[in-house]
Formats: C-alpha cells, structure tokens, sequence
C-alpha cells in the first residue's frame, strides 16, 4: 500500500530523476508564476482564469470575496506521473490562512493531499501547510510495472508547486477526453472528506478522463464568469452542475431564468458541438434544513427544463437520479458523504457513455420520485381561479417587488430634477407599492393617454413587463413542432447573418417561432410584429396563407417581400435598414474618458425629451427600460450627462443619443462598445438595425467591428 510522507525541503536529498513539476499538473487552466528557461520554479496553477476571477469578485456575484478566495483553490488539479519508481517526492507550498468553507474553517481531511495510484484510491489524508517535499512510497506496491500516480492538491486551499523527483524514469499521463465541470460546493467536493473523492475528481479513476473542475462554494449561475473561457479551454465534453444555492438565497425564479439562460447561452456560443448535460440539484434534507421562504428553489429544475428543451445541444439530467435519497449517503442535509459522492461518479459515468444513470430496478426501489418521472410533483396545490381583479394586483405587487430590489443595486447619481408632469412616471419605476397597487385597481386607460396622465404611464409600463413575461401569442400555424425549431436554430447557429435578429429573439426568450422549417421560418413578438426569414418563396407562399396578419412586418430576407405583400394585400411603405452584427467574443475597447453606468428610473424625463427619434420608443417603454436597468448613461469628468443607449424589444441595440455640446469626442463609440459588451457577458451575439440614410451610425459599427449585412432588410407597417 503506497505511502504519503512529509519532508523539510533541506532534508530532501538528491533523486535519481528529477523534472518540473508543472509539466505533470492536470486539471488546471493557467499557470502563475513560471520563469522562463529549464530551472524549475514554483508555480501557482489556477482552475479559473484571471478575467473569471475578476468577475467572481465583482459586485454582481453572490459572495464575492467567498467566491475569490476559492477560484484560487487547487480543487480538482493533481500532479500526475506514469512511472514504475519506488519514490516519487513533489515539492508543493499550500499557502495558509485560505482554507475556508464561508465562515468555518475546512476539515483538514478533505484540504490536505492524497494519492491514487493506477485506478485505485490510497485512504489517508496528509494536512500540512508551509514548504516542504512529499514523499509518495511505492515500495509496498506488488510488481515492478509502471503506473499511473497521481498526488491530489488542496480542495480550498491555493498551492504552488516546483520540482518533481524519482527514482525511476517519469512521463506525463497519456491523453485522453476532457471534461469542464461547472457547479457549486458539491461539484467542487465540499464533505468527501479527501481532495480525491469528489465525484469530479473520482471522474478521473471512474471514466478516465481529464477533468477541469470549475465547482465553487455556494455559486450560481453567473454569466459574466464563463464569457471568458473563450479560447482558453476546448473541452470535449461539459457538466452543469448549479442549484442548490438558490435554496439558502432569497431568489426570483424570473431573474434566475434569466441568469441561467444567459449562461447556457454562453456555453451554448462557446461550444456548439460539444454535448452538454445540465443536471438539477440533487437531494437535500428539508426538514434538517429548511429552505429560505423567499426561494425559488422549487421552481429551478422547470426553469432548467424549459431552458434545455430549447438548445437541443443540451441535455437534462436529474439530480436525484444521481444521488439516492438515503441518509447513509449524506453528510449534512445538502452535501453528500464519501460513498455520496462515489454513487454520483458512477451514475454520472454511466451518463456520459450514453446510458441511464440508474436502472430500473433502481429505479422502482426509489423511495422518492425524481421530478422527470413524476412531471409537476413540485407544483403547487390547485387553486381557485383568481379574479381579474386579484391577478392584476398581483402582477402589480411583482412589478414593484422586483422594480425596488434593481433600483437597490443602482449606486446613487446626481440625478435631474422631475418636472411635475413626469413624477407619477418616475415614481412608478422605483416602486412606490401602496400608490401603485391602487391605481393599477382602476382600469386601464387608452394608449393615446400615456403622455397626459401620469397614473398612465405607470399602467402601461405594467402591461408591457406582463406582456414580455407572457408566452407570445401564436400567429402562425396551430402548432410548431419542436424538431422543426430545432433544426432551424441549427442553421442559424451555422450562419447566415441576416438570420441573427431572429435566432437572438429565440434564444433569449423575447418572442416564439410561429412557423419553422429549414426553408421558411417565421418568428413573432408579444407586441404583434413578426419576423419573416427564408430562402424558399413556394414554402413561404404556403406557410403565409395559413397565418395571420402581423401588426408590423420585419423582413429579413427580400425575396419575401413580394410573397408577403400578395398574401397580406397592403401597400404600404417599406422602412429599408441595414443589419449590423458583431460576430466576436472578446469585449470591445471603451476608450473615451466617460463613467458609463446604468441610469436609475428617475432620468425618465430628460430621456424622453432628449432622444431624437421619440417614435423608436414612447414614454411607457422608457419607463420599462429604466425599471429593468437596460438604458447606459454616459458622464464626462463633470459628472454631466453627455449621452445615453438603450436596447429595442427584439433585442436590438439602440436609441444611442450623444447630446449635441458633446459630440465628435468618441463617446458615441464608449456607448455603443460598453452596450455590446453587456450583451457578450451574457452569451448574446450584439446586432443593430441601422435605418437608411444614417451613415454616421453605420460607420460608427464598422470602425468597432460590426460586420455590415449585404441583404437588404425592411420594415413594412401592417396596421393598415
């Protein structure tokens, strides 16, 4: 039985063979720390790079300095040697004062070292700190053959490492598939009680692969924290494993779904073609530990479903398909034990060659139902049907709830005053509830009120929230089948351009394919517009005819012009625009000295007047698009207001304003940029829709790296 030894680094005495230890790590993104040349140097490897580490830590994340102290964490890497030695010492330095598990320090026996060798798991869990040569005795090991050895690093804890030695001659491990692993505390390998039995570490021994673990004490899904991984790692194959922090969070299911979408679409932009499983979280005790009220952990694994449905790239897997809910696997009431964890390896194992995680005989001695067999075994008791009356204020109560919680996170500006005709409006956004509640009891006013009455403004913002939270209204078609939208949204994955409008509205939930085919697809808004896209005139020809007619046409291809005024019998004026998309990953420069910051509700009234196309969006929408914090405001060094952009209902950048005092100084290119790179954050692909004409904005896009559409595109109003 092999042998974990510790030695002071002046004991350590001369070796036969000795290397760099950093060219035997595994599990690990970057490396800190390299000198250049032979000589070995100590190391820091890192599972997270630098840029993710920075936006783990930014205001935006959970807990941020939770999450960066563990981002520097050595869970998952492991320094790996094929050799038929006796001995083999690798010099390792775990840095102190950072092996913590939020507010408590982590059990020594699952931050220290351990050892595999070949398939098979050494007990024993060596915790040192400081510098120092470990020692791993093989004399005790049957044969003489080479072998697969492998040292665990810390699971919390940051460690570097320098010199590899042995008594016999050493080579890297052989290659083979790998694996990123994304998830929270589990998936990181918190209560297996040694670094080398998590289950994405046991993924090593049980599906020999290579496993890059990304697992971090109580993380979500944080979009801004994947977006760069682009190019820094090509996994053959992807796990999702987030969820159970929800549970101990006051959460929103809306705002996770939004979050989550934004990440998968993330992946989704990052690795088409790479299979990817997104698993539910796994059991937990409740009555142990009972949930916050204000969760929406019950809502998640839906949320995961619909979600997966979309991107057939994905794939759902049930948690409590890969952990029995049995109290002699669990070692608190969220974290699995040791043989908790070795149940999930070799479920997940089987998962990945293909096969079911359990089966079923398993599964019918389950003492709980997983929520894929059981579909709605979360939902709650039926209710009586609600009065209009009732599911108005509720929406209400929701629009001020979350309205309160964003305009909380908006750090306090110098904000203009409210002129008395727009205080109601600015009001409603930053939630006023009692007043709110009561005016949304009254009925609605006619649209042509907005500007007149300010308890309109707030009932239409309302509707529009209500309107974009609900499904989009079929148009089209009675029903669309799912294998039709799955493979129009393979083709525009594969390109072409003048498809990004559409495949962007999909993919990020703003509307709902009416009609599909690879031919001919057609994609519509809750507002009433709709969107034509296709290569095939005799498919549109008979797809048409059996639709409705849209309240605002977007062609995106112009073959269909033609076809679609022949079938709708109208007349009216075609609006030409110009497509402009950036295809890049990497964020773009914002270089003009200006502090871009989401603009708080209050910034309503200067919005509205200064904004030079006040057809592009009425005061409802303004209001809407600042509640929901989508509207940037650009201050120079005054701290003045010099320009603001916002985004269209399709997704589309847009309403870019510099004022005029302040133009010709580069700030319309820092508006632009910093509202794109919102939208790479979250996995989006950026595009514009740049009227005729309006050459100053096409160039604007072109110097920032925009690729100009050649298809001609139009609106056509069909109101008429």
């Amino acid at each position: 039985m092999a042998t974990l030894q510790w030695q002071t680094l002046d004991t350590a005495g001369s070796w036969p063979q000795e290397a760099r230890a950093k060219d035997f790590l595994s599990g690990f993104i970057a490396l800190e720390g390299e000198a250049s040349g032979t000589e070995a140097a100590w190391v820091r490897p890192l599972r997270f790079t630098r840029e993710q580490i920075r936006a783990l830590s930014s205001v935006a994340a959970w807990h941020p300095a939770l999450y960066r102290a563990q981002a520097l964490s050595t869970a998952g890497i492991c320094v790996e040697v094929v050799t038929s030695a006796t001995r083999v010492g690798v010099e390792v330095a775990r840095e102190s004062g950072s092996a913590r598990v939020g507010d408590e320090m982590a059990d020594a026996s699952e931050d220290g070292f351990s050892v595999d060798v070949d398939a098979r798991h050494v007990e024993g869990v060596l915790d040192v700190h400081g510098e120092g040569l470990l020692v791993i005795d093989l004399s005790d090991e049957e044969g003489a053959k080479e072998r697969l050895v492998r040292l665990w690093l810390p699971v919390f804890s940051p460690c570097r490492v320098r010199g590899l030695f042995a008594t016999a001659d050493v080579a890297p491990a052989p290659a083979r598939k790998s694996l990123l692993v994304l998830g929270g505390s589990v998936a990181q390998g918190q209560n297996a009680h040694d670094p080398g039995l998590g289950w994405a570490q046991s993924l090593r021994r049980e599906a020999d692969l290579e496993v890059v673990n990304q697992g971090l004490l109580s993380q979500v899904f944080q979009p801004s924290a994947l977006s760069p991984l682009a190019g820094r790692i090509d996994p053959d194959l992807v796990w999702v494993a987030y969820g159970g922090a929800y549970r101990h969070e006051e959460c929103y299911a809306g705002a996770v779904e939004r979050d989550a979408r934004a990440a998968l679409g993330v992946l989704r932009r990052l690795w088409r073609d790479r299979p990817t499983w997104i698993q539910t979280p796994t059991h937990h005790d409740e009555g142990e530990r009972p949930s916050m009220a204000k969760s929406c952990w019950r809502e998640f694994p839906g949320i995961l479903e619909r979600i997966s449905e979309r991107w057939p790239q994905f794939e759902l897997v049930d948690g409590e398909d890969l952990l029995d809910a049995d109290p002699s696997l669990m070692d608190d009431a969220d974290h699995p034990n040791a043989a908790g964890h070795a149940q999930m390896a070799k479920r997940i194992t089987r998962v990945l060659a293909g096969k079911p995680p359990i089966t079923e005989r398993e599964r019918e001695d389950r003492a709980l139902p997983s929520f894929l067999r059981a579909r709605g075994g979360m939902a709650a008791p039926t209710a009586r049907a609600a009065s209009p009356e009732a599911k108005d204020l509720e929406a209400a109560q929701v629009f001020e709830e979350e309205a309160l919680a964003e305009a909380a996170e908006v750090a306090p500006i110098a904000e203009p005053e409210v002129e008395a005709e727009d205080e109601a409006l600015a009001r409603s956004s930053t939630g006023v509830a009692e007043e709110a509640i009561e005016q949304e009891m009254e009925p609605e006013p006619e649209d042509d009120a907005v500007s007149s009455a300010a308890a309109t403004a707030v009932l239409d913002a309302r509707a529009i929230r209500r309107a974009l939270k609900a499904d989009a209204p079929s148009r089209g078609t009675a029903r669309v089948r799912e294998v039709d939208i799955d493979a129009v949204l393979a083709l525009f994955a594969e390109g072409p351009l003048d498809s990004v409008p559409m495949e962007q509205i999909v993919a990020r939930g703003l509307g709902k394919m009416s009609y599909a085919s690879e031919g001919f697809a057609t994609v519509d808004l809750p507002d009433g517009t709709r969107y034509f896209w296709g290569t095939d005139v005799i498919e549109a020809k008979r797809a048409m005819a059996r639709q409705t007619r849209p309240s605002l046409a977007v062609v995106l291809s112009p073959e269909l012009e033609g076809v679609l005024r022949r079938t709708f019998s109208t007349n009216e004026a075609s609006m030409p625009y110009t497509l402009v998309v950036y295809e890049g990953t990497d964020p773009l420069p914002v270089e003009a000295e200006l502090d871009i910051r989401t603009l708080a509700p209050s910034w309503a009234s200067v919005i509205r007047k200064a904004y030079s196309f006040p057809e592009g969006a009425s005061a409802a929408e303004i209001a809407h698009l600042l509640a929901k914090g989508q509207i940037l405001g650009g201050f120079d060094l005054d701290n003045q207001l010099v320009g603001f952009i916002g985004e269209h209902p399709d997704g589309a950048l847009g309403m870019l304003e510099v004022f005029p005092r302040a133009r010709r100084r580069g700030f319309g290119s820092a508006l632009l940029a910093a509202k794109a790179n919102e939208h790479l954050a979250k996995g989006w692909t950026p595009f514009s829709q740049v009227m005729a004409a309006n050459d100053a904005s096409l160039a604007l896009h072109e110097a920032l790296g925009f690729e100009v559409v050649k298809t001609r595109q139009i609106y056509i109003p069909m109101e008429g």
